[in-house]
């Protein structure tokens, strides 16, 4: 509606309460300002959030491509980026190295894990993103709220 009565990114996202750069990229994605129509998009956003969805890397030549530079010990990231350059028109042989990284840690079971994640420079079985620390202990001056009431 905002699109209709022709209201900025900007106050269409004060209005709804998200970033401009999100509603900004929706609209993008579903014909722009002038072509944005509200079923279309409603739609598509329905097909992009059915489950499960299948894996880029069910793709057999993908996969040994993948699994091949894991085996010469590339990294998710070096492989992405030549799957990039190799496959340039292509997006169904391209994959982020956050793909890779999600097939090894939450995808591969038993064997087939243990066999992958022994190709990753860094040996570790568990994925840790960047910017995360580990939180342990409990928390400085902490009060139980089962004393709360006593005070």
């Amino acid at each position: 509606m905002g699109l209709a009565q022709h209201e900025s990114m900007s106050s269409i996202a004060r209005r709804l309460k998200f970033s401009p750069s999100t509603i900004t990229r929706e609209v993008k994605a579903n014909g722009g300002p002038k072509n944005y129509s509200i079923w279309p998009a409603h739609q598509r956003a329905e097909q992009a959030t059915k489950r499960p969805k299948v894996s880029k890397l069910d793709n057999p030549l993908l996969r040994s491509k993948v699994t091949k530079w894991l085996e010469q010990l590339w990294s998710p990231q070096e492989i992405s980026g030549r799957l990039k350059l190799d496959f340039e028109g292509d997006p169904s042989m391209q994959v982020s190295h956050e793909t890779i990284y999600q097939s090894l840690f939450v995808q591969g079971r038993g064997e087939l894990r243990r066999e992958l994640t022994r190709y990753l420079r860094s040996g570790r079985a568990k994925r840790i993103p960047n910017g995360q620390t580990k939180k342990s202990g409990p928390i400085a001056n902490m009060v139980m709220i089962s004393y709360r009431h006593l005070k």
